[in-house]
């Protein structure tokens, strides 16, 4: 397998979190109070700009509607000063291509902020649980969704931690300060750059200070792995596979510098020169002043996969305040093939991250909130269990259960946990793991137009009995307004990639249901799931879907009727299928076959659904349906179900709200809770919803979409805004060839509201805009051609810790998701 070059700064730069560690202080020794020095928090090149500007949309604030919590103006400045929306932090970078790979060491920085290695200097060895998904960088989760697409995969959104161990030591307040880390990697992975494990050594000899903003470090690290990954006879040695150094430069003028190199596979030579597979990327960077206002950078990649070929290039970099020139190394051979100036002060940006606050004090969820207040959802929580086998950890909530060892939820059911609470004092709670059969989806109409539909992305499947205008096939749809008229019009083939949809236009085809009887079904992301087309006929025949999961806690119906996809209680028990049609009392309904009586039963913190024989609906982990197509490893769903019978099969597609059970071998295809003490279920806040409309001037970028655009918007909780419409950044791009970049199409200005919160961006990114040539840079004196800059030889030094050395640690957490325990 190939891993893309980002995929390998995020596993090799893991390690660069730790200078985050070197701040503040936390151990004593010989009487003397021994403080950490402060590192920096960020490694940049180029500073961003400010563009923050308070606004909200005034299309849809109702003033009156608040009671006077906000001034009569167009800004929030009437939040109190000391409120969440304004003293929460944000962040703001850079993006260019050429510096692209510093992005991952603050991604790391922000890895190791939530370890609090500071306050546990010479504390001993330490375990600290990392969330490292809230620190990818450019890698937001805004394109989930807990509907539609993640119907059959909600797992994605679960809450999962690294179990990094840490030693953070310092002899004296005038010695340096010595960092020890070992990250575990993936585990059963089948390549090396997967599985392999990081050790880390760091040394701080120096703080940060005006006149050195990287104070001064050493960092190497090492990827290693069972020697078995990469030859059998290797097994039960440990080898090396990757290799680097991170580091500041002292230098006589006090210019700010650092360098970083990085090796894996072939690229280490000697007795790695065999290994079929090479990667090395190399930095040189130095800034002409603490605020980085100007200064030059080098970088430089090779890669080279089994069966992908190999890639090789670089950039030189200068820039000043105001621009920033970059030449393009396209091929390795040391000379710049084209070169573009861009513009510190005009740029696009593309937010990965936004937080939620209250409009307006009031209650929310049972408490009382203030103006300004950020959104908080009672999502989860960490956990700790026991079993034979010692202490374990993990987190529950609303998406599913996660355990540091990836135990079964068989050998998690009806198990006592202890929720593991923040800070000092306090007894843990004990609750009881429930796990239902499967889950109990909600699904509820949304009514639009045709008009407000032009823009939106759909994907539509084609004719099913290829008798249309077009083959069946994935294919991407749109409305268009014909000026007389709206269209639902086919506009291009629909390609699946790793890294999402690739579209080739074709002439328009008019696939707008001309009949009474007719609909189209399509799916969007933007949407969040299916969108229903009927003719256009009316200002309501376009209707889409809220999901939500049921849970035991919540009210269910008790009796369902289904038409299609009707499936058998009792499978792998009474019945074991030998077709796909034998999985089901009804799988495609004609009209003549009278509906399938389910019950619902909610017991004991968990969920079952009953069909008419009084057997249990549920696909048991061992049962083998992979002889009936590979959509069932995903688990399987009944067709929508409604409360009450209808005349007509057809007719449950008009229901207001209907409901499907999912069922299946995988975590994600069952409903997990807990119950406390007291037998009660615990239920987790679910994601708030929002049929959001764009208004002119919503986005920074420009108007992408006409007023009234429908999304359907779901909020997780701090950085978790879901359901943007994402696209290659650029077009051209082929996965087969490249490493191509997704980015939104949609990104949401400071104080745009949604419902009775407004929005602010928490982590951005700017875009330096291209300028027509490059004579602007030239006038300002600023060359990629005219300059030396070394790039690092080889690294530092060999770490001379091994992954078996790493210490036994056997307490409890001393830190989760950086809240010290």
């Amino acid at each position: 397998m190939k891993i893309p070059r980002s995929g390998i700064f995020s596993i090799a730069l893991v390690t660069a979190g730790i200078l985050a560690a070197c701040g503040g202080g936390g151990g004593s020794g010989g009487g003397e109070t021994i403080v950490g020095l402060q590192m920096p928090t960020k490694l940049s090149v180029v500073t961003a700009q400010s563009d923050d500007t308070p606004r909200v949309s005034g299309l849809r604030m109702d003033y009156g509607a608040i009671a006077g919590a906000l001034a009569s103006n167009t800004t929030l400045g009437a939040f109190p000063a000391d409120a969440d929306y304004n003293t929460d932090p944000s962040n703001t970078w850079v993006y260019d291509p050429s510096i692209q790979s510093l992005s991952i060491v603050n991604e790391i920085l922000c890895m190791m902020d939530q370890t609090k290695a500071t306050e546990m200097v010479n504390q001993g060895a330490y375990v600290a649980l990392v969330n490292e998904e809230k620190c990818m960088e450019g890698q937001n989760q805004s394109q989930a969704s807990s509907g539609g697409a993640q119907s059959t995969s909600g797992s994605a959104q679960t809450t999962s931690y690294k179990r990094w161990v840490i030693e953070s030591e310092r002899s004296s307040n005038g010695a340096p300060q010595e960092v020890r880390i070992w990250i575990p990697g993936e585990a059963n992975a089948d390549h090396p750059m997967d599985g392999q494990n990081m050790v880390v050594e760091v040394t701080v000899d120096e703080g940060v200070s005006a006149q050195r903003p990287f104070g001064s470090f050493v960092l190497n690290f090492k990827g290693v792995v069972d020697g078995a990954l990469i030859d059998p006879q290797l097994s039960g040695q440990e080898v090396t596979t990757m290799r680097g150094t991170l580091k500041t430069v002292a230098r006589d003028d006090g210019k700010p510098q650092f360098q970083f190199i990085d090796q894996a596979g072939a690229a280490m030579g000697g007795q790695y020169a065999s290994l079929d597979f090479s990667m090395v990327e190399k930095s040189n960077v130095i800034l002409d002043d603490a605020s980085g206002s100007a200064g030059v950078a080098r970088t430089y990649f090779e890669e080279s996969w089994p069966g992908e070929g190999e890639r090789k290039g670089g950039f030189n970099v200068a820039f000043n305040e105001n621009l920033f020139l970059r030449g393009e190394d396209t091929n390795g051979d040391d000379s710049i093939d084209h070169q573009a100036c861009t513009s510190r002060n005009d740029f696009t940006r593309q937010t990965w991250r936004y937080n939620l606050y209250h409009l307006a004090g009031g209650t929310f969820n049972g408490r009382t909130v203030t103006a300004g207040e950020r959104v908080k959802l009672n999502s989860g929580f960490p956990f700790e269990y026991t079993d034979g086998a010692g202490t374990h950890y993990g987190h529950i909530g609303y998406w599913g259960i996660w355990t540091e060892d990836n135990l079964p939820l068989t050998q998690l059911a009806n198990k006592s946990i202890r929720k593991q609470t923040f800070g000092d004092g306090g007894t843990a709670e004990s609750y009881r793991v429930n796990v239902s059969s499967g889950k109990l989806w909600k699904r509820s109409r949304v009514a639009s137009s045709y008009a407000r539909m032009v823009g939106v992305e759909l994907n539509w499947w084609g004719d099913p009995d290829d008798a249309g205008p077009l083959p069946q096939g994935d294919y991407r749809a749109t409305v268009v307004d014909t000026g007389a008229s709206y269209a639902l019009k086919v506009t291009g083939t629909l390609t699946w990639t790793e890294g999402g949809s690739r579209v080739e236009a074709i002439d328009p085809v008019d696939i707008t249901p001309a009949s009474e009887w007719e609909q189209q079904w399509l799916y969007s992301d933007m949407l969040g799931g299916s969108v229903v087309f009927r003719p256009l006929t009316a200002d309501d025949q376009v209707v889409f879907f809220k999901e939500e999961v049921l849970s035991p806690g919540e009210s269910v119906p008790t009796t369902l009727w289904c038409y299609e996809r009707c499936l058998k209680g009792g499978l792998g028990t009474a019945i074991t299928p030998s077709s796909e049609e034998e999985m089901y009392h009804i799988q495609w309904n004609d009209g003549q076959q009278p509906p399938v009586t389910y019950t619902v039963e909610s017991s004991n913190g968990a969920l079952t659904l009953n069909d008419h024989e009084g057997r249990a609906v549920v696909i048991p982990d061992g049962l083998d349906l992979s002889g009936f197509g590979n959509w069932y490893q995903w688990g399987a769903q009944t067709g929508e179900m409604v409360t009450q019978a209808v005349a007509e099969p057809w007719q449950v597609y008009d229901a207001e709200v209907t409901y499907r059970w999912e069922t299946g071998p995988n975590a994600w295809n069952r409903q997990v809770s807990v119950t406390n003490a007291s037998s009660q279920v615990v239920n987790f806040d679910k994601p708030l919803q929002f049929a959001y409309e764009y208004a002119e001037g919503d986005d920074p970028n420009g108007d992408r979409f006409a007023a009234g655009t429908p999304f359907r918007l779901e909020y997780g909780g701090p950085g978790q805004l879901w359901g943007f419409p994402f696209e290659k950044e650029d077009p051209t791009c082929d996965e087969a060839t490249g490493h191509c970049r997704w980015i939104s199409r949609l990104t949401l200005k400071r104080g745009v509201q949604l419902g009775d919160y407004v929005v602010r961006p928490v982590e951005s990114e700017q875009t330096m805009v291209e300028q027509a040539d490059t004579s602007s840079c030239a006038a300002a004196g600023l060359s990629v051609t005219s300059f030396s800059l070394a790039l690092p030889g080889a690294v530092d030094a060999q770490v001379t810790l091994t992954w078996a050395e790493r210490p036994e640690v056997t307490t409890a957490p001393a830190v989760i998701e950086g809240e010290l325990q």
